[in-house]
């Protein structure tokens, strides 16, 4: 799949958290590009993650793929 960008990691967090700071540390780490949406806005409920995803996928060319990942029940080994 030469010339194919890798995936990006897109996070929603309406607060930068010790959990949110840990996760971009990893992911940096290792190379993943990542974004996390929705910061400093309210938290709504499960709505604000849904809306952050989407929000994060649309800023995204077309055939890019995407990991949508939690920012505060991630393991980091």
């Amino acid at each position: 799949m030469a010339g194919e960008q890798a995936p990006v990691v897109i996070t929603v967090a309406t607060d930068y958290t010790p959990q949110v700071a840990n996760l971009e540390h990893s992911l940096a780490e290792h190379g993943w590009e990542h974004r996390v949406q929705m910061l400093g806005r309210p938290w709504e409920g499960f709505r604000t993650k849904m809306a952050g995803y989407l929000e994060g996928l649309e800023q995204l060319e077309s055939e890019r793929l995407a990991v949508l990942c939690d920012s505060s029940d991630v393991l980091r080994s």
